[in-house]
């Protein structure tokens, strides 16, 4: 049902499979990372306007397209298909034991062009990576999200359902200031 309803309104969500839908999702993060929030990731490639690193390697990117457009991204691992990388299990004090990790997911690099900001497209772009994180053989019980230290975005990704790990925590990422924060999930 819902699908159809994205469908009316020209969205359509998918994983990142070509070079160039990778590329549009690092162009995207680029912009809002990047230009709108003057963040220096050292490993953006400015000449092109790419914002990507290592950990693009081994995590899922998803995107929202508005009718030919990618408008939004994230980047998700999950413990089960890609691991999580070792900034996430710092962040948020998971074990480095990878069996105990097949239930967990994280979400990073969420970024939505300014356009597209308070539209159905963070809406769509969040459900297709809650549908995919439940489905078999995931089962995701805890998905964690490094939340950028703006008062804002912690408060969006509150009404998301998700909690601060520790209220003082704080943990520094290529982005700058992280706030690490975890949601409990239903399969």
């Amino acid at each position: 049902m819902i699908g159809k309803l994205l469908d009316l309104v020209g969205l359509d969500t998918g994983f990142a499979q070509t070079e160039e839908e990778r590329e549009a999702c690092y162009a995207i993060r680029y912009q809002v990372y990047v230009e709108e929030q003057g963040r220096q990731p050292p490993l953006a490639d400015h000449g092109r306007k790419l914002d990507r690193n290592a950990d693009d390697a081994t995590g899922l990117l998803m995107y929202v397209r508005n009718d030919d457009a990618i408008v939004g991204t994230l980047r998700l691992h999950h413990g089960l298909d890609t691991g999580i990388p070792p900034f996430v299990r710092e962040a948020c004090n998971l074990p480095d034991d990878t069996a105990a990790l097949n239930h967990v997911a994280a979400i990073s690099r969420l970024a939505i062009a300014a356009e597209h900001r308070g539209s159905r497209a963070t809406i769509a772009l969040l459900g297709a990576a809650f549908t995919w994180l439940n489905a078999a053989p995931r089962s995701t019980r805890q998905l964690y999200i490094l939340a950028l230290d703006e008062p804002k975005l912690v408060a969006m990704y509150r009404m998301l359902g998700f909690k601060l790990l520790q209220p003082e925590r704080r943990y520094t990422t290529d982005l700058g200031a992280t706030v690490p924060m975890v949601s409990a999930m239903t399969p």
